[in-house]
Order: structure tokens, then sequence, then C-alpha cells
């Protein structure tokens, strides 16, 4: 799963104002295309989104003085974004909300990419129902909507989205998440994999909170990535904090962790007595153990391998916070 601005992809929107765009330039669509070929010449089945904006923007987004902007009583544009320079978007308004569905139909028409992601996603304010909707209708239902809920459910949208990119930033170095945190993330991937729209597409997304290479970051790294396999059918990362001053989610590919074929899953994740999760595949067997549980001894019966050590063996001991991969030797 890769999602990015329509930029990275190579498309060039036909406005000097991304935000009164209709579409690509004819020769930036070509490129892009080559870039899609690029990319699925490394993973053929890797999905591709582009974000479109409908919260915030750049200045450069609209005319200072566009009525898509959401100003205070004053007149003043609202700022959207401490980090940067963002202002708040109007998205009540109707017709804006038309213009981001257009956005959309705009970018999946190129080809280049398998549908959308809008970030900030939330119910705080019902005009996303509005938006969704008119998305929705407008793009079809061939295509991808994912959006960003960080740790919440939507009751109120999900039946018009695919999936959610669950961006857990209360696992960062300023604040660490707490075991309450953690089942709330385990509710709420249970229950958007089992309550968006057909295919489900969850990304689930933690913060180093020491380092990338932290023992105890590593055994969140095999959390994050065992969650994923035992409760979801969707993809993980496990990425820098935002925090830090550098691109967001940059990350490092974990090897041998991230490398092994475990083939498809051969039946739902399931909670044992133990308190931990435990999910079959065709090649092996995967465990992630929650932070409020205790350390775990599993036992099989016959001999497996355990894909953080290489150890081999048929009794393995994994800790709270922390999950593992068993292959069949």
């Amino acid at each position: 799963m890769l999602f990015n601005t329509p930029s990275y992809y190579g498309l060039l929107w036909n406005d000097s104002y991304k935000g009164l765009a209709d579409g690509f330039t004819n020769t930036s669509i070509y490129w892009a295309r080559k870039k899609r070929e690029e990319l699925l010449s490394y993973n053929p089945n890797m999905i591709l989104l582009a974000e479109i904006r409908y919260r915030d923007a750049p200045d450069s987004y609209l005319p200072e003085s566009h009525i898509w902007w959401k100003r205070d009583e004053s007149g003043t544009r609202i700022s959207g974004w401490e980090e940067v320079s963002y202002y708040l978007l109007n998205f009540y308004d109707p017709d804006f909300q038309a213009q981001v569905a257009k956005q959309c139909k705009a970018v999946i028409d190129t080809g280049v990419v398998d549908g959308v992601m809008l970030d900030w996603w939330s119910e705080d304010e019902a005009a996303r129902l509005d938006l969704i909707k008119t998305v929705r209708n407008t793009i079809g239902n061939d295509y991808l909507i994912i959006v960003n809920t960080n740790q919440a459910t939507i009751p109120t949208t999900a039946r018009y989205v695919n999936g959610a990119f669950m961006e857990l930033w209360q696992t960062t170095t300023s604040s660490t998440a707490s075991n309450s945190d953690w089942e709330t993330y385990i509710n709420s991937l249970v229950w958007l994999q089992g309550n968006c729209m057909s295919p489900v597409i969850t990304c689930l997304e933690t913060w180093y909170h020491t380092s990338r290479t932290a023992p105890s970051d590593l055994a969140r790294m095999r959390a994050t990535t065992t969650l994923s396999l035992t409760l979801s059918n969707g993809f993980a990362l496990f990425s820098d904090p935002n925090e830090l001053d550098s691109n967001d989610h940059l990350h490092d590919w974990y090897t041998p962790f991230w490398d092994k074929n475990l083939g498809k899953a051969t039946g739902d994740g399931v909670e044992k007595a133990g308190g931990y999760y435990q999910r079959e595949f065709d090649n092996g067997t995967v465990i992630f153990n929650p932070p409020s549980n205790t350390q775990q001894t599993i036992t099989f019966s016959e001999t497996r391998k355990r894909v953080s050590t290489g150890e081999t063996g048929t009794s393995f001991i994994v800790q709270n916070l922390d999950g593992e991969i068993f292959l069949y030797p």
C-alpha cells in the first residue's frame, strides 16, 4: 500500500491554484503512468492511492479571498496545521464538496492510482458525511477510499469507505501509549475490519519510542505487525515519530521479520485462553501478545522456527507488547 500526493506520482494539476483544478496536464499523466509501471515492477500487488485535500491546504491552494477558505468572525483564515502554514478549508460548502469529489475522480481517471486517501477524518463535524457521500457517488464503488481515523471508529461514514489509516500518534516519543490505548487500537482495528465497505483495507501505523533499533522498539514493531496480521487483512508500518525534524513516516525495512512468506490465512485470528491472539497461515502461525497481558509460553506439536531470532523448537516465550511469527520447518 502506497499513498502520497498526486505530485509524488508526477501528476500536475491543470490550474496554478490546485484547489481550482479539475484535472491534470496530459504530459504529466503520461509520465505518472510510467511511474505506476515502475512501482508495480517492484510489487505487482501494490495498491496506489492519491491524497486529495479537503480539510486544510497551503496558502497557494486557493486565492486568498476565495470563499472556500474557512474564516473566523473577523474574516481571517483559520490556521489548520501548526507544523506548517496550512489553513482550514470550508468543507461544509456543497460546492467545495463537489470540487473535492471532482478532483478525486480526476486523479482516478488518470489510471495512475486505484483510489484516494482523505486525511484528518473524524465524525466530529457532520459535513464529512455529506462530503464522503458526494465523493463515493462521484467515483463509484469500483475504486478505493481510505480515510485517516487515527484510533477512532467511524460508524456514520464507514459504509462509504474501504478502510482506514490508523496513524497512532500516542505511540510517539513524547507520549507513551498506555495499555488502554492499545486496547482501543485492537478494538478499533477489529471494528474497522468488520464494518467498512468491501474490499476492506486497514493500515496500522505505530511510531518508535526510542529509536528504530532499540530492543523495546523492535518488540513494538513486532507487536504492530502481528496485531495487523492476526486481527485484520490489512497493512502495517512501524515508522519514525512525526515530531522529528525529517519527513514523516520514514522507516526501516525490518529484515528478517518482514521478509518471510506466510502464504494466505487459513482462518480468522482468535483470542486464546492465555489472553493472546493467534492466526494460522499456510506457512506458519502468528502470535500477538497485548501489553496488558503477561508473558506467554507458546507450544506446538511439531518443530517451528521463530522468525525474529531464527531459533527452532516446540516451545517459545512471547513477552507482552510483542509478537512473533513461527514458521513450519
